[in-house]
C-alpha cells in the first residue's frame, strides 16, 4: 500500500463532505470540527478520491451549518392552551369531526343545473352569488350540491388531498369553494402544526380557533357551535366522554339532554340543517339561557381542541432531501444539489424559508399578484389586504388563546397575542373589522405569512389566490419582481423583494428540482376512518 499524502484543510472538508454523500450517517452540525481534523486516508490529495464525489456539489463550512438546521422535522411545538393537544383521544374524535361531512350548514354558490358543462369563457365565469361552477376537466361539479342544500363537506371538503389541500383547485379554478366562494387558495393541513398562526392572513392564533372559525364561517362550512354540539351529541358522545375523561364542566349530561330537546332539536326538527325561513341560528342561539348556552360553547370549542389534536398528528418525514442530509448521496440530483446552493445563496429564499419547515413565521409583503393568470375565466374578487384583515379578527376574536376558552390565556396565548399587538402597533390592522385596532399605519397591507415549503411541489396553485400554476412560476416572479402596482398587489413591496434575482433559466430548473425534493411520507392517517 502506497504511503497516504498529507491533504490540506480544504481537502479534509472535501473528503468528509464525499464521506457523508456515501450512505454515511453524518452530523453537518459537527462537519466544520470534522473537516479540520487530520484525515490520514483520505484520497491522495490529487483530488480525485476514488472518483464518486466527482458529480456533487461542493458546499461551504457556512452552508453545511445553515443545512443543518433545515433537517430533520423535530416534534411538533407544545400547545398549552390546549389541554388536549396531545390526547390520543382527542386526537382520535379530531379525526371522527374532521371527515364527517354532517356539521355544515347550507350550500350558498352551488351546482344548480343538471347538464350545462364549461364550453367557453362565458359558460364558466360565475362570480360569488351565481350558480355554478363546472371544472376545466369536463364537468365534474366543484361545488356541495344546490344552492340551500346541505353542504355535506366536512373540514375535508376543502382539505381532502393527500396533503390536506383543496384538490378542486386548479389554474382553472384557484380559489377554494365552500358554502361560497373565498378569496384564497387553501393551505394544507399536513406540516401546518408547525406554524405559529394559521391561514395566510394569521386570522387564527391556534389551531382549535381555525377550526371553530371554519366552522361558523359564512363563506367555508356555514355552520353553527349548536351544529357541532348536535352533532357530538347525536354521533359521538362516548368518544368526548372518553376525551374529557370526568372533567364534569365539560362531560354531555343531562343538562345538554334538557339543550337537545329544546334548541338543537327544534333548530333541525324540519329534517334539516336549513332553519326555518324566519329563524336564523342566532335567533335559536339568543332564546338559550346563559347555562345551555355555555355547555353548548364548551362542547364545541372542545370540538375544536379535538380537530387540533388530530391535525397535530399530521406531519410528513423523510423527504428525499432529508435522506440526503442524513447520508444518503444518491437521495436528490445534482441538479437539486445546485439548486439547495441557490436556495442558501444567490437567491437567498433561506432568509425567508427557513428552520426545518421552511418558515421564519413572519410576514411579507413581496408583490404577489391580486390578478390571476387566467382571468378571462375567473370571478372576480377584491384586493386582498392579508395581515392588515388578519390581526383585526384574531386580536378580536371570541376564540383567541387569550381567552377565557384557552387553557393557559396568562402564558403561552398572552405571548402570542403580545405579538400580534406588537405587529398591529407597527403596521396596524382593519379599523372596519376590529376596534382594537390603535395604530394608523397601513403598511401591514399586503403581508402574508411565509409559507411552509415541505411538500410545496404538491399543493399548488400557489401565492394567497392561487395567481401562480406551478414552482417554477413562483421562482420565475421573485427573479423578476414587480416595480410598481401593475399587478394589482395591495400595499407597499418589501424592500428586500424589489430586487431582480438574475437567474438563469437553468438556476430556476434547479431551485424548482430542490422543492421537489421536500415532499415526504404523507400520514397514513389522514383519511376518515370510523365515521358514522
Amino acid at each position: 500500500m502506497s504511503a497516504v499524502k498529507p491533504v490540506d484543510a480544504t481537502e479534509r472538508r472535501k473528503c468528509v463532505l464525499t464521506m457523508c454523500k456515501k450512505r454515511f450517517s453524518c452530523n453537518f452540525k459537527a462537519l466544520a470540527i470534522l473537516a479540520a481534523i487530520a484525515l490520514g486516508a483520505c484520497g491522495d490529495g490529487d483530488g480525485d478520491g476514488d472518483g464518486d464525489g466527482d458529480d456533487q456539489v461542493e458546499f461551504s463550512d457556512a452552508e453545511l451549518a445553515t443545512i443543518a438546521t433545515l433537517s430533520p422535522l423535530p416534534a411538533p411545538p407544545p400547545d398549552t392552551t390546549n389541554k388536549y393537544a396531545d390526547s390520543e383521544a382527542a386526537a382520535h374524535l379530531g379525526r371522527l369531526l374532521f371527515w364527517d361531512k354532517t356539521a355544515d350548514g347550507h350550500v350558498l354558490v352551488g351546482t344548480d343545473f343538471d347538464s350545462q358543462v364549461c364550453n367557453g369563457v362565458d359558460d364558466c365565469d360565475y362570480r360569488p352569488g351565481e350558480t355554478g361552477p363546472w371544472n376545466d376537466q369536463g364537468g365534474t361539479p366543484l361545488a356541495f350540491g344546490p344552492t340551500g342544500s346541505d353542504q355535506e363537506s366536512g373540514c375535508q371538503g376543502c382539505h381532502g388531498g393527500v396533503w390536506g389541500h383543496d384538490v378542486r383547485e386548479t389554474a382553472f379554478w384557484p380559489l377554494s369553494l365552500g358554502a361560497k366562494w373565498t378569496s384564497r387558495n387553501t393551505p394544507a393541513i399536513v406540516d401546518s402544526v408547525y406554524y405559529i398562526c394559521w391561514d395566510l392572513d394569521c386570522h387564527a392564533d391556534s389551531m382549535w380557533q381555525q377550526a371553530l372559525a371554519a366552522w361558523e364561517s359564512g363563506t367555508q362550512q356555514n355552520g353553527t357551535r349548536i351544529q357541532i354540539a348536535k352533532l357530538i351529541f347525536d354521533k359521538y358522545r362516548t368518544e368526548y366522554q372518553t376525551m374529557v375523561g370526568d372533567d364534569g364542566e365539560t362531560v354531555i349530561d343531562g343538562n345538554m339532554v334538557d339543550i337537545g330537546a329544546y334548541g338543537l332539536t327544534h333548530w333541525r326538527g324540519n329534517g334539516s340543517k336549513v332553519p326555518p325561513s324566519n329563524v336564523t341560528w342566532v335567533d335559536e342561539w339568543n332564546d338559550l339561557n346563559a347555562d345551555q348556552q355555555y355547555v353548548i360553547e364548551r362542547i364545541a370549542v372542545n370540538a375544536g381542541k379535538a380537530i387540533a389534536a388530530y391535525e397535530r398528528t399530521l406531519t410528513s418525514r423523510d423527504a428525499p432531501f432529508d435522506l440526503w442530509v442524513a447520508g444518503d448521496r444518491e437521495a436528490i440530483s445534482v441538479s437539486a444539489q445546485r439548486g439547495l446552493k441557490l436556495f442558501l445563496g444567490k437567491a437567498n429564499c433561506v432568509s425567508c424559508h427557513s428552520g426545518p419547515a421552511f418558515t421564519d413565521n413572519k410576514f411579507y409583503n413581496a408583490g404577489a399578484p391580486q390578478g390571476y393568470a387566467n382571468s378571462g375565466v375567473h370571478h372576480d374578487v377584491s384586493v386582498d389586504d392579508g395581515l392588515y384583515l388578519g390581526l383585526g379578527k384574531v386580536l378580536k376574536g371570541r376564540w383567541n388563546q387569550e381567552s377565557s376558552w384557552s387553557d393557559d390565556p396568562t402564558g403561552q396565548g398572552k405571548d402570542v397575542l403580545d405579538w400580534f399587538r406588537q405587529l398591529e402597533a407597527e403596521g396596524g390592522c382593519d379599523d372596519s373589522v376590529s376596534q382594537l385596532c390603535t395604530s394608523t399605519s397601513v403598511t401591514n397591507k399586503g403581508k402574508w405569512r411565509t409559507p411552509i415549503l415541505r411538500n410545496i411541489a404538491e399543493t399548488g396553485p400557489y401565492f394567497h389566490n392561487g395567481s401562480a400554476e406551478t414552482l417554477k412560476e413562483v421562482v420565475e416572479f421573485y427573479n423578476t419582481p414587480p416595480t410598481d402596482n401593475s399587478n394589482g398587489h395591495s400595499g407597499q413591496l418589501d424592500a428586500q423583494f424589489s430586487t431582480p434575482l438574475n437567474l438563469t433559466g437553468a438556476e430556476v430548473d434547479d431551485i424548482v428540482a430542490f422543492m421537489e425534493t421536500l415532499t415526504g411520507v404523507p400520514p397514513e392517517h389522514f383519511s376518515p376512518v370510523g365515521v358514522r
